[in-house]
């Protein structure tokens, strides 16, 4: 997946929005609702442990470990 510009709408859910923050699961640009979600599920500590990970073996560009199923 590739970093899609950013056009005011969440990427994941489709909510027009005035900001966004980069989901821990994928390159996906969404809202602060979809954040909460995603702060909220069982694996978001795998996906933050593996953002942290590639960063410091230098991967600045780092994918996420795959959009969840259910947000």
């Amino acid at each position: 997946m590739e970093l899609i510009p950013w056009d005011g709408h969440c990427q994941r859910c489709g909510k027009a929005t005035g900001s966004h923050i980069m989901s821990m699961y994928s390159l996906r640009l969404v809202c602060f609702d979809c954040k909460k979600s995603e702060q909220r599920r069982p694996d978001y500590r795998k996906a933050t442990d593996a953002e942290t990970a590639a960063c410091l073996a230098g991967d600045f560009s780092f994918a996420g470990i795959g959009e969840p199923s259910v947000s």
